[in-house]
């Protein structure tokens, strides 16, 4: 009787949870009208087309739909996907979390903190690894 490794065992999971958000992309194909977001009601029109563009382009980067970005799937891809949105509304928009998290779906003004804490550090992440690599080429 053979035993899996770590690796073996982590592959096949990786493997199972890419198959499992392609079943959900198929199933979600075209809905992405179904799962649209209401603007707040202070919101103007500009603001909600605005929003949704961002949205919208931000899901198409990731490769992922509008519903999967809405969804409640926290893979990955699809997490850093909803930061680089929330990241844009702030950035190019200035809404405040609590709109944020409605254009993302609904979410709790807490998870569009802790999405921009991810858009951060990656950030900080990247600005460290830049002077790593400058130091080594001094």
């Amino acid at each position: 009787m053979s035993t899996l490794d770590s690796d073996t065992i982590r592959t096949a999971a990786t493997h199972l949870l890419i198959a499992a958000d392609i079943i959900d992309r198929s199933k979600n194909a075209g809905t992405d009208d179904a799962c649209e977001y209401q603007p707040p009601v202070e919101w103007k029109d500009a603001d909600h087309s605005r929003a949704r563009a961002i949205v919208q382009a931000e899901a198409k980067a990731a490769g992922i739909t509008v519903a999967v970005m809405l969804g409640n799937r926290r893979l990955r891809h699809i997490v850093n996907a909803r930061a680089n949105a929330a990241a844009r509304l702030r950035k190019e928009m200035n809404l405040s979390y609590p709109a944020i998290g409605q254009a993302l779906g609904g979410r709790h003004h807490t998870t569009v903190m802790s999405l921009l804490g991810i858009v951060d550090r990656e950030a900080k992440y990247a600005r460290h690894l830049e002077r790593a690599r400058e130091r080594e080429a001094a």
